[in-house]
């Protein structure tokens, strides 16, 4: 994975909000948040490739156990 990665369904929204280069999107599998199926809808609205992954594996992806999903 090459790049700077944004973690946190807030943070991930301001950067689709401010047009910045997003190539994909994690979701937990798990996650059943509101704010995270918005954030699908919008990623796939821009044409971004969503993954959904266990949690597991996205807390090894961002270092944290805080990226809400």
């Amino acid at each position: 994975m090459a790049g700077t990665v944004v973690s946190g369904v807030r943070a991930v929204t301001e950067a689709l909000e401010q047009a910045r280069s997003v190539n994909r999107v994690y979701i937990a599998k798990e996650s059943h948040a509101k704010a995270a199926k918005d954030l699908v809808n919008r990623a796939k609205a821009a044409g971004i490739v969503v993954d959904y992954i266990p949690q597991a594996k996205l807390n090894d992806l961002t270092d944290t156990r805080d990226h809400q999903g």
